[in-house]
């Protein structure tokens, strides 16, 4: 049995519930509300027409659909990546480029790309997202996608401008002080003066990346 108190705290909480469940009803019946406008039509007749805050909901709704088929895909493109599947993995990223154009999915195409040796595809794609990043001022994404390109130019045989993007690629490593993307940059400026014939330079390159690698106790970068 009840007692007096208990009754009254009972009928206060039925109170706080009404009113918060109440609140919400009207907070919906505002957001109806203000979504819609009946608006006059040239000739007289009137029509429900959509408000700002229609569009903003719908934006909202349709951008979480969007966001969730973007991260679908690239998450695919990742599982395929790691099972060397690089064409099914590209046309993930590609469809997840399609959906939100993002960097992760610039470069990881461009990447897939390359190792399909569709250079000229790599390239357009590594730019594409290289200019993104320079946009958003991202330097470790610029510095990525730097280094990526110059391997492109060097199975192209443009040892050169191959050359020319690897120093780069270092030079914004270093300013990052990211060693991984240092020794990544040595190793592949050595593979290009392999290929010049400068072999002095390229071991000299070789224990520039060992010593990066070794710096980030990246055990892989080191097995080269």
């Amino acid at each position: 049995k009840l007692d007096g108190k208990q009754l009254h705290l009972m009928a206060l909480i039925a109170g706080l519930f009404m009113v918060s469940y109440g609140a919400y009803i009207v907070k919906d019946l505002l957001i109806v509300r203000l979504s819609f406008e009946l608006s006059s039509g040239p000739r007289g007749d009137v029509s429900p027409k959509a408000t700002v805050t229609a569009f903003e909901a719908d934006l909202e709704h349709s951008a979480s659909v969007i966001k969730a088929k973007a991260r679908s895909y690239f998450n695919s493109g990742e599982e395929r990546f790691k099972e060397k599947r690089y064409r099914d993995a590209a046309h993930d990223y590609q469809q997840s480029l399609e959906s939100i154009p993002t960097k992760a999915a610039y470069l990881n195409l461009g990447i897939c790309q390359r190792f399909l040796s569709e250079f000229k595809k790599a390239e357009g794609t590594l730019m594409a997202g290289l200019q993104m990043a320079r946009t958003q001022s991202d330097r470790l994404f610029e510095a990525n996608f730097v280094s990526n390109l110059g391997p492109v130019y060097e199975a192209e045989g443009h040892y050169d401008l191959a050359l020319s993007t690897e120093q780069r690629a270092l030079g914004l490593a270093e300013a990052l002080h990211n060693d991984i993307l240092a020794g990544n940059a040595a190793l592949n400026i050595a593979v290009v003066d392999r290929h010049e014939g400068t072999f002095a330079e390229a071991l000299r390159s070789l224990e520039q990346s060992r010593i990066s690698y070794t710096k980030a106790q990246y055990v892989l970068g080191q097995a080269h």
